[in-house]
């Protein structure tokens, strides 16, 4: 829908359409939030705005968090939830193990990521229940109008044998193993 949009004429034109297909999914009935405190006063919620849940903030979950923001965030208000604390580009893991920068170098923090209609919640997933898209993380559960499964891939050392013996540089943690290996 986003990328239709750009070829019919750009951003307004996008949030027209995305809005469109909101009130659709919606059924023209308001969704409002309510704030932790209780109330759904105008001064602490946003009226018409939809919870999407993205699980992941690596690259799926940063761009579709940053493409909603960008493009209909008085539309929807968007949680990022992620383990981690910062996103590591890929191809950076190999300027750790060949020590051309050091990990602190490569991080991108997430309290850096700023953007409009966007949480940031720092936490590990415990439970996806897709059909009631409700998540239940460590610290609590979160429901959504919109939840968004990003999370990408990880190995299971465990599954290849002699794996957990073998030097790997596609976690961070491989990396910089690999760097001292090296040294």
């Amino acid at each position: 829908l986003l990328a239709q949009g750009e070829q019919q004429g750009g951003a307004e034109h996008r949030r027209r359409e995305v809005r469109r297909e909101l009130a659709r999914e919606n059924q023209g009935q308001a969704l409002r939030r309510v704030a932790p405190d209780g109330h759904s006063d105008d001064a602490s919620v946003r009226a018409m705005a939809l919870d999407v849940v993205v699980l992941g903030a690596g690259f799926a979950g940063l761009e579709l968090a940053t493409r909603l923001s960008d493009d209909v965030s008085r539309d929807v208000a968007v949680t990022l939830i992620d383990e981690s604390d910062a996103f590591v580009f890929g191809y950076s893991k190999l300027d750790v193990m060949f020590g051309k920068a050091s990990l602190d170098a490569v991080r991108l923090p997430y309290r850096n990521f700023h953007k409009p209609g966007v949480t940031f919640v720092k936490d590990t997933i415990t439970a996806i229940d897709p059909e009631s898209r409700r998540v239940t993380t460590s610290g609590g559960t979160y429901d959504a109008y919109f939840l968004v499964v990003a999370l990408g891939a990880d190995y299971d050392i465990a599954a290849t044998p002699g794996l957990d013996r073998a030097n790997e540089f596609y976690s961070v943690a491989g990396a910089a193993k690999l760097r001292q290996s090296r040294a």
